[in-house]
Order: structure tokens, then sequence, then C-alpha cells
């Protein structure tokens, strides 16, 4: 049974209890009202369920680093303190977890290193880097084609927005 369906028809026998309510009653009371409300919730529910061509992306999360290759560009801000700088970063086409998957370079304070990829969750793709700290870098592929770094160094945080060089 799909999970519209069960939205639809839990819905469906909210309603009609609703009715024979206030039928036999005569009155609207707060508790028909309330399930009114709950019912018209399940429609929505029902309507905004994933559909089944959006639970096959579910089924098939990403594998490696092919939907973010490339080489990327942006200005890297730092969170924690005054700071702006040129960002860089490479990605290989198809590299899975556990594998230095790219480099990135931040010229304004000579720090460069690899990428290692630690774990995928759909389209975000965690690294780690150890050239100038101790790093994470979390970055995401939005829907606009621009990626998103986030970088976390103990208390140092930074972001960035990246576009394709």
């Amino acid at each position: 049974m799909l999970l519209e369906d069960f939205f639809y028809g839990l819905a469906l026998l909210l309603t009609i209890f609703i009715i024979i309510d206030i039928v036999g009653t005569g009155t609207v009371k707060v508790p028909d009202i309330i399930a009114a409300l709950s019912a018209i919730l399940l429609i929505v529910l029902a309507l905004y369920s994933p559909s089944s061509s959006s639970k096959k992306s579910f089924e098939n999360p990403v594998r490696d680093t092919t939907e973010i290759a490339g080489n990327w560009e942006g200005t890297l801000i730092g969170d924690t303190s005054d700071f702006s700088s040129e960002l860089t970063i490479s990605i290989q086409t198809g590299c899975s977890t556990g594998n230095i998957c790219g480099t990135f370079s931040i010229p304004k304070t000579s720090c460069s290193g690899n990428l290692k990829l630690e774990k995928i969750s759909y389209m975000t793709f965690y690294f780690l880097e150890d050239s100038c700290g101790h790093g994470s870098a979390q970055i995401t592929l939005f829907s606009n084609g621009k990626l998103s770094w986030t970088y976390q160094d103990g208390s140092t945080k930074s972001h960035a927005t990246l576009s394709r060089k």
C-alpha cells in the first residue's frame, strides 16, 4: 500500500466520523474542528509525500564524487574571525570514500592540500584535510549547480559558495 493511499484513506474515515458526529449532535464542537484540521493535514501529507519517482533517488544514493567533480572557486569567509580569501578546490571524477579525491588551496594563507573523502550522504560529501590543520570540510551540491563549502578545525569555522571554473 502506498503512503499516499494510507493518508487519503485515513482522511476519508476521519471525515466520515466528523460528519456522523455533527449530524448526530446537531452542533459543531471544538473536537470536531480539531478532527477536521487533522483530516486536512492528512490530505496535505498525502499530496506532498514522496512520489514513486523521488523514491528512486533515495534507493540509489550517490556513491562517488562524479556529481561534484571538477574545478571550483569562491570566496572563503571566516565564521569565527574577520577573514576572507579565495578558495579553489578540484575534485576527481568517480572517487569513493576512503580515498583522496581532491585538493584545495587558500592562497592568502599559503594553505593547500588533499581532501580525503570520508562519507557521502545523498548530495553532501564529507572530507578531511590534514595539510593546514586537521579539519573537516562538508561540501553540498545545490540544485543551482553551486557548491556549499563548510569547514571546521576545532573552533575555527568558515564557509564559501563555490562556482565551477
